[in-house]
């Protein structure tokens, strides 16, 4: 239903924006709701025959709304404040869900799944954490 994403859609942005930043929250979720369904494409246009590619049949499926942009934006939440248990569980649970219902969705929430932990990683190296401890105003 749409309020089930509009709420997981603003829970995720808002713990976004308190922890990593406006911009960052913003730039991730953007990177990973464009990423994702044009890389899908790309599989269904390769097709099914290569090692990436989707059946043509999937190309009328819909998009997975805003739960890419969630999927990114939860992953680089959990890289950067270094919960790594939490992003494997996440990891396995969406590489799963992939294999048992294979389609369009499941490739999407991977390909935006590895933009978050990109960008997570990324923060982590260029913030380590005396670094944003040091930056907090307490």
């Amino acid at each position: 239903p749409e309020w089930g994403a509009v709420v997981q859609l603003l829970i995720m942005l808002g713990l976004g924006e308190l922890l990593l930043g406006r911009w960052l929250t913003v730039m991730v979720a953007t990177v990973g709701h464009v990423a994702a369904p044009l890389t899908a494409r790309v599989m269904i246009d390769v097709g099914q025959w290569s090692l990436f590619g989707l059946p043509p049949e999937l190309a009328r499926a819909l998009d997975t709304g805003p739960s890419a942009a969630v999927t990114a934006v939860g992953a680089c939440l959990l890289i950067a404040i270094r919960m790594n248990r939490c992003a494997s569980v996440l990891c396995a649970a969406l590489l799963l869900a992939a294999i048992v219902t294979p389609g369009v969705d499941g490739q999407e929430h991977l390909v935006a799944l590895a933009c978050g932990l990109l960008v997570g990683t990324m923060y982590r190296r260029l913030y380590p954490l005396e670094a944003r401890n040091e930056r907090t105003p307490c």
